[in-house]
């Protein structure tokens, strides 16, 4: 923002991110027409790390400044339009992340890279003609400065000015002994304006609260993997199932085996979270919120409910799991095993349907929708002019944390030992040997840390919600509510 301005920036993500995805599918056109040597195996890891490298930047590119971007284009928009639009910009999101699941469910898993780095160049194409058209009508405001330098320069002058040695009659009036970052304020001969430390304070304020949004993050960013991960040792429906095969154990016990060969896709669980946030935004922006304007929450409360919702989603996976657990424990003493077959591998599944996780999904999805939409807004109402693409900066930099997080929590926590077993499957009179995995371990451990972070969450944003003073610029500056006219 400081050097090149949100639009240039944008734009520039924009033609990186559709590098990377000409880099992918020349990795493909390798993998597919030249003959497998070494040199072929190190051009193919350097093409897919300068991929992934140019990706993971352009990407971020694109999610920090399209937010900041877009309010951009809405000069002398409301609060409630303002409120609309974060609600829509999420909505649409999802929308992309519907096609993508959807994609990646209905596809075969031997087809799905292809036909995915298909949809997703193609999209990509077509957001940077987009771009490229609408470059010049855009609105483009002035490059900002930069708050970071002035936040350090305020801490510093704070750590290391020096209190006066003694308040005498002539000195004292009135009013409290400053705080240390106070200091630094001209009113107190710092070095800086009033205005200035005050934007550094509500600064610090509002990560504070992003600190404590941790946990509810880690949930959420983890779904696409932990609740994914659990899902493939579930039950699947019968896409088709053979029913007179026999499983071998190591000792020699037989057992009436469901084979669900069907390869029914882990991705048609992510849409059940999707498919609920896209009902439940327009929901809530164009019924709830206009129609029960006088009742609506503050945003304090509306994030508050959406992180105790994300603890709820948590609780869910825990008794799921134990579940999972219990059953997989017992399917020793079981005259029956069923196994989920996918494109590479084969799990042994435990006897309870993979539909039991929908209530867990469900929970998440409207807790994004309280918490993610409603701290956007809440940047926005608060933060200085010039510190909201930082703030939101920040806020994204929090969930890179916290998927980093939840990542090496449940790596190291062990699952436990997995046993393969054998099995002869015989179909039209061909009997084939086939291989599974069962786990025989839990990731109970790792969700109940994550479920302590979530509540320690909770704990500090109740008590920074009932310290904060609303900042005030010229005017009291009212939390968003609705128009009621």
């Amino acid at each position: 923002d400081r050097y090149f301005g949100r639009a240039n920036v944008l734009y520039y993500s924009w033609i990186s991110l559709f590098i990377a995805q000409l880099m992918f599918a020349s990795y493909f056109v390798i993998v597919a027409f030249i003959p497998y040597n070494h040199l072929v195996l190190v051009v193919g890891i350097i093409i897919c790390i300068g991929g992934l490298l140019i990706n993971s930047v352009s990407l971020a590119g694109i999610r920090v400044n399209l937010i900041p971007f877009g309010v951009d284009q809405m000069r002398g928009a409301s609060s409630d339009q303002l409120s609309s639009y974060f609600h829509w910009y999420y909505w649409s999101r999802n929308v992309g992340q519907f096609f993508a699941f959807g994609i990646g469910a209905s596809l075969v898993e031997s087809t799905h890279d292809v036909i995915s780095l298909l949809v997703t160049s193609t999209a990509t194409a077509f957001g940077l003609v987009i771009i490229i058209l609408g470059y010049n009508w855009f609105i483009k405001r002035e490059k900002v400065g930069n708050p970071l330098l002035l936040v350090y320069r305020v801490l510093k002058y704070a750590a290391l000015a020096k209190r006066p040695t003694e308040r005498t009659a002539f000195s004292y009036d009135g009013r409290p002994e400053p705080s240390r970052i106070d200091l630094a304020k001209r009113t107190h001969f710092g070095t800086f304006m009033d205005e200035q430390v005050e934007d550094v304070k509500t600064f610090l304020r509002i990560v504070v609260f992003l600190i404590s949004l941790l946990g509810f993050l880690v949930v959420y960013t983890m779904q696409l993997n932990t609740y994914v991960e659990q899902s493939a040792y579930f039950k699947h429906p019968p896409v088709y199932a053979n029913h007179n095969h026999t499983i071998q154990h190591c000792n020699g016990k037989d057992f009436h085996i469901h084979d669900f060969s069907g390869m029914f896709s882990l991705q048609w669980i992510l849409l059940i979270n999707n498919i609920t946030i896209l009902l439940l935004i327009p929901v809530l922006d164009r019924v709830v919120y206009p129609l029960c304007c006088p009742w609506v929450p503050s945003m304090f409360s509306r994030i508050g409910t959406g992180m105790i919702f994300s603890f709820i989603s948590i609780v869910c996976a825990i008794i799921i799991e134990g579940v999972r657990y219990h059953q997989s424990s017992v399917l020793h003493s079981s005259s029956k095993a069923y196994i989920n077959a996918f494109h590479y591998y084969k799990v042994f599944a435990v006897d309870v349907d993979v539909g039991v996780m929908a209530p867990q999904l469900c929970v998440q999805a409207v807790a994004e929708c309280l918490t993610l939409i409603t701290m956007v807004e809440f940047i926005y109402a608060q933060s200085p002019v010039y510190m909201k693409g930082l703030l939101l900066g920040c806020l994204f930099f929090t969930e890179g944390c916290a998927f980093t997080l939840g990542s090496l929590l449940f790596v190291s926590q062990s699952k436990g030992k997995t046993i393969y077993w054998q099995y002869f499957k015989t179909i039209e009179g061909n009997t084939t040997v086939c291989n599974a995995s069962l786990d025989t371990g839990s990731s109970i451990s790792a969700y109940v840390i994550i479920a302590i972070v979530t509540v320690l969450g909770i704990t500090l944003f109740c008590y920074s919600a009932k310290k904060y003073k609303p900042r005030v610029r010229g005017r009291a500056l009212q939390y968003y509510t609705p128009d009621c006219a």
